[in-house]
């Protein structure tokens, strides 16, 4: 039987590292994805919940999964677990070849037939046909992914302003600094 665990390993087992270890590391402190998941999860719910393309072209199929699946802990579970994966080994959104690694990740987890039939399992247990599950198991996980990065985005600048405000702090001692030096160095020619 599929669980949740065969998620986790597909997504590590298939997930190869193309970016080099050296110069991959920023100096502000990583993000991890157990910090903006619950934020991003029920950011998601309200998103598509107001998104007008739902309520135009299928709003009796898919709101009714959407309000169950807004309840169940299984649910977002699953959609944890996905990220996880998605998400190994805290990569940053920041660096160019994580960026690259998460997206590769993201797409080969979404289209991956064991994500498909672990979420079609869990909703089939819910009382969903299969159509209805395959479409909002893939239009959440991109709304999800779409919510993740705006959290991981606002949490990066909140800690790059900080991060440059102490710098700010620093500038006039090194100002000082150098133009002592330089006199200094005027002094003794």
């Amino acid at each position: 039987m599929l669980t949740f665990t065969s998620v986790i390993s597909y997504g590590l087992d298939k997930t190869k590292a193309t970016k080099e270890k050296a110069n991959t590391h920023s100096s502000t402190p990583q993000i991890s994805i157990d910090e903006i998941f619950p934020n991003a999860y029920q950011s998601t719910f309200k998103a598509l919940e107001d998104d007008p393309m739902i309520a135009l072209c299928e709003p009796t199929d898919f709101f009714p999964i959407l309000q169950v699946s807004k309840h169940k802990a299984k649910v977002e579970e699953f959609f944890f677990i996905a990220f996880c994966a998605i998400f190994k080994d805290n990569a940053s959104i920041t660096i160019e070849a994580d960026r690259e690694t998460i997206f590769s990740s993201f797409h080969r987890i979404r289209l991956s037939d064991t994500l498909q039939t672990v979420g079609i399992t869990i909703f089939q247990s819910l009382g969903f046909m299969d159509s209805v599950i395959t479409n909002f198991v893939q239009t959440f996980l991109l709304e999800l992914m779409n919510q993740v990065l705006k959290k991981h985005l606002s949490k990066n600048l909140k800690q790059t302003q900080a991060f440059d405000n102490s710098l700010t702090d620093n500038d006039p001692k090194i100002l000082f600094y150098i133009a002592g030096f330089i006199i200094r160095a005027q002094e003794i020619q």
